[in-house]
């Protein structure tokens, strides 16, 4: 929302179950291709979410990400919640970083001889 992440239409694969679409994006602060992952939510989850104070809950989960560092994990780049009462479905947006290695398990079969893995 704030312009530094700009959305291409290239769709990539999603391994995350509840994600409903990645795209590639460019986060134009670092210079570097980032993942724009979208979770629909119809009208009525979110209206159920904002009754019931579980969006705040689903807010302080996504901004604990931003502060989570491991070399094994993806790094997390920001959230947002297109909310705007005329959409068909509300999205929670976050941003990861951009790898193209494949899956995990693709990584390790590919590997699998190495004496550095783990």
């Amino acid at each position: 929302p704030n312009g530094r992440w700009h959305r291409r239409d290239t769709q990539v694969q999603t391994m995350v179950k509840g994600v409903n679409a990645c795209y590639l994006a460019l986060d134009m602060e670092e210079g570097k291709e980032v993942v724009w992952n979208e979770i629909a939510i119809s009208k009525e989850m979110y209206s159920s979410l904002r009754q019931n104070d579980s969006k705040a809950a689903v807010e302080r989960v996504l901004k604990n990400f931003k502060g989570i560092e491991h070399n094994n994990l993806l790094s997390y780049g920001g959230y947002w919640i297109r909310d705007e009462e005329e959409e068909e479905e509300f999205k929670i947006i976050f941003i990861t970083e951009y790898t193209s290695a494949g899956t995990l398990r693709g990584f390790l079969r590919k590997n699998r001889n190495s004496n550095k893995l783990i």
